[in-house]
C-alpha cells in the first residue's frame, strides 16, 4: 500500500512522465537523422540538375584589359647591363553600364526532388573611355594596343545557349573562352581588340545573350554608374547582395526590380594595374528565386518544439488523473507519446510527395484521430476523449502558425506558454496536493 501511495503521488508521476519524455527523444533523434539524410539526397539531386542545366550565375563585365611592358635594367654574369622587358596588364572598367535581365523561372524534377532554374535573356550596353596610362607614368611606346581584349566572366559558361557577341564601336566581335583576371571562381570569356578599335575617345558597346542558371543570379557594378533592371515570371523573389533595389514590385505573376549604383560605394577602383586585391564578389547584387516552402526546413522547425509538444499533450492526461481520479499506466502515456513522435516522420515523408502544407494537415489529422480514439478507450468518457482531441488539434494548429512565423515566433510562443501556465494554475488552484498524494482520491478543484 505504501508503494502504491508513492506511485500515485502527483510529484512522483510528474518525475516519471518527465523521464518518459526524455526517453521519447530517442525516436525524435532518429527522425532528425533521417531528415538530414533525405535533405542530403535532395541536395545531391539539385546538384545533378545544376550540372546539366547550369549553376547559379554571377555575371561580371565587360571590362577592358590592355597589356603593357616596362623596362628593367639588369646585369648579366659578365657584368654588362642590359634591358629586360616585363609585361603586365592594366584593367579598365566601363564609364556607363546598363544591364537588363528577363528571367523565366521554372522547376525541374529529379525523382521526387525539385530544383528552381531559370533561362535569362540578358542585355548589356554601355561605354568605355580611351584607356589612360598617364597616371602610372606609362608611355605610349610601352602600351601593347594590339593585344588588348574585352573580358566577360560568368560562373558557369555551360549556361550559354548560343554564341556571345559584342558590338564594339559599331563592329561585331565574338567572344571565345579565355582566362579570367578578376578574383573569384568564375570562367572567363574574351574577344580580341586591336589598335584601330581603341583610337577614339569613347567606345560604346552592346551585347545580348541567353544564359541558363539555377536559383539565383548576381551582377557586379563595374560601371562608374551601373543601372540594372531584373524582371521575371516568378512569384517569390528575394533580393540579395550589397545593394537592395531602388524600386521593386512583386505580384502573383512575377516581379520587377531596378538598381542605380554609383561607383563610390564599391570596394575596387575604376582602373588598376596588375592583379586586383579586392574581389567584386562583395559588391554584387541580384535576386534569388525561392521555393514557397522548404519541407525540410519547416520540418526541422516543427521538431524544435516537440519537447514542449509532448509536455503539453501529457499535461491534460495528468490533470485527469489528479482531478478525476483516473489511473493511467505509463505504457499508455508512452503509446500516446509514440503517436506524437510518429507525427514528425509522417510529416516528413508526406511532405516529399504532397508539399508541406498538405502533408502537415494530413499528418496532424491522422495523429489527432488516433490519439482521440485511444483516449476514448483509456479515459472511459466521450467528453474526456473530446477534450484530448481538442487539445491535440489546438496544439497542431498553433504549431503550424508558429513555424510559419519568422519575426514573431518567439513572441507568440512566449505568450502561448504564459497562457498554458495560467490555465494550469487556475485549474489546480484549489487542489489539496497533500490529500491527493496520501489518499489517492480525486481532488476537488471547486
Amino acid at each position: 500500500m505504501e508503494l502504491d501511495s508513492v506511485s500515485r503521488s502527483p510529484a512522483v508521476r510528474v518525475v516519471v512522465i518527465g523521464a518518459l519524455i526524455l526517453f521519447l527523444q530517442i525516436p525524435v533523434l532518429f527522425t532528425y537523422g533521417l531528415m538530414s539524410e533525405r535533405e542530403s539526397s535532395k541536395n545531391s539531386a539539385v546538384r545533378e540538375i545544376a550540372q546539366s542545366w547550369g549553376l547559379a550565375q554571377e555575371v561580371v563585365g565587360p571590362y577592358l584589359v590592355v597589356p603593357y611592358r616596362t623596362a628593367h635594367v639588369r646585369t648579366n654574369e659578365a657584368g654588362q647591363a642590359y634591358t629586360h622587358w616585363v609585361e603586365d596588364t592594366a584593367t579598365f572598367l566601363p564609364d556607363a553600364l546598363e544591364v537588363s535581365a528577363v528571367l523565366d523561372g521554372q522547376t525541374l524534377h529529379r525523382g521526387i526532388y525539385e530544383s528552381v532554374v531559370y533561362a535569362a535573356e540578358i542585355g548589356i550596353v554601355g561605354s568605355f573611355s580611351k584607356p589612360d596610362f598617364s597616371k602610372w607614368n606609362i608611355t605610349e611606346e610601352q602600351i601593347l594596343w594590339d593585344q588588348a581584349r574585352l573580358m566577360l566572366e560568368v560562373s558557369d559558361a555551360r549556361g550559354f545557349r548560343d554564341s556571345v557577341e559584342v558590338t564594339w564601336a559599331g563592329e561585331a566581335h565574338s567572344f571565345e573562352p579565355g582566362e579570367r583576371t578578376l578574383p573569384g571562381a568564375r570562367q572567363g570569356l574574351q574577344t580580341a581588340l586591336n589598335a584601330a578599335d581603341l583610337e577614339a575617345e569613347t567606345f560604346p558597346f552592346e551585347m545580348n545573350f541567353d544564359l541558363k542558371g539555377r536559383s539565383n543570379i548576381r551582377f557586379a557594378p563595374l560601371g562608374r554608374r551601373t543601372e540594372t533592371r531584373i524582371t521575371g515570371a516568378w512569384p517569390s523573389p528575394s533580393f540579395q547582395g550589397a545593394w537592395l533595389p531602388d524600386e521593386r514590385e512583386t505580384t502573383a505573376d512575377g516581379f520587377s526590380a531596378s538598381w542605380a549604383i554609383p561607383f563610390l560605394g564599391r570596394s575596387f577602383p575604376q582602373s588598376w594595374t596588375g592583379a586586383l586585391q579586392n574581389t567584386p564578389l562583395i559588391s554584387q547584387f541580384g535576386v534569388d528565386l525561392l521555393t514557397p516552402v522548404d519541407a525540410y526546413r519547416q520540418t526541422e522547425r516543427s521538431l524544435k518544439y516537440e519537447l514542449l509538444f509532448l509536455a503539453l499533450t501529457f499535461a491534460p492526461l495528468w490533470l485527469f488523473e489528479v482531478l478525476a481520479g483516473i489511473r493511467l499506466h505509463f505504457i499508455q502515456y508512452g503509446l500516446i507519446g509514440a503517436a506524437i513522435c510518429l507525427f514528425y516522420l509522417l510529416e516528413l515523408s508526406l511532405a516529399e510527395q504532397l508539399g508541406f502544407a498538405n502533408a502537415y494537415a494530413l499528418a496532424a489529422a491522422m495523429i489527432a484521430g488516433l490519439v482521440t480514439s485511444y483516449a476514448w478507450s483509456v479515459l472511459g468518457s466521450v467528453s474526456r476523449a473530446a477534450t484530448m482531441g481538442a487539445v491535440i488539434s489546438g496544439l497542431y494548429g498553433f504549431l503550424y502558425v508558429l513555424i510559419s512565423l519568422e519575426d514573431f515566433a518567439l513572441l507568440v510562443g512566449s505568450l502561448a506558454l504564459f497562457a498554458v501556465l495560467a490555465v494550469l494554475m487556475y485549474t489546480t488552484r484549489r487542489v489539496n496536493w497533500f490529500q491527493v498524494g496520501s489518499s489517492g482520491k480525486p481532488a476537488d478543484p471547486a
